[in-house]
C-alpha cells in the first residue's frame, strides 16, 4: 500500500527521479524506491512511463524500510472510449425516465 512520495528533482524530457515508499502487510516489510522515469506521450493520447532504479546520494534508504529495486518496468496506459464521452455517469444512470400517467 502506498504510504507517501516525491519528486527529487526533474530533469528535461519529461524525466524525474522520484523516491517513493510503501507500507508492508503481514509478513512483507516495508519498502522503499528510488527511481527515475520518462513520460513519453504518443499522439493517440497514450502515455508510457519507463522506469528503473538507481541509486543517488540524494535518496538514502528510508530507516525501518527495505529498498526495493525496479529492474524493468514499464506502464502504459490509453484513454478509454469513455473518456470521448460528456458525461462519466453508467449509462443507466443517464437514461431518460418514462414521465408517469
Amino acid at each position: 500500500m502506498y504510504k507517501e512520495g516525491k519528486v527529487v528533482e526533474f530533469y528535461a524530457n519529461n524525466m524525474a527521479l522520484y523516491n517513493e515508499s510503501y507500507k508492508g502487510k503481514l509478513v512483507v516489510s516495508s519498502r522503499d524506491f528510488c527511481f527515475i522515469t520518462k513520460k513519453v506521450f504518443e499522439a493517440d493520447g497514450s502515455i508510457i512511463l519507463p522506469a528503473v532504479s538507481v541509486e543517488d546520494p540524494r535518496v538514502p534508504p528510508t530507516k525501518g524500510n527495505v529498498r526495493a529495486r525496479l529492474i524493468t518496468c514499464l506502464l502504459y496506459t490509453s484513454p478509454s472510449p469513455r473518456d470521448l464521452s460528456t458525461s462519466r455517469m453508467p449509462s443507466s444512470a443517464c437514461k431518460k425516465k418514462k414521465k408517469k400517467k
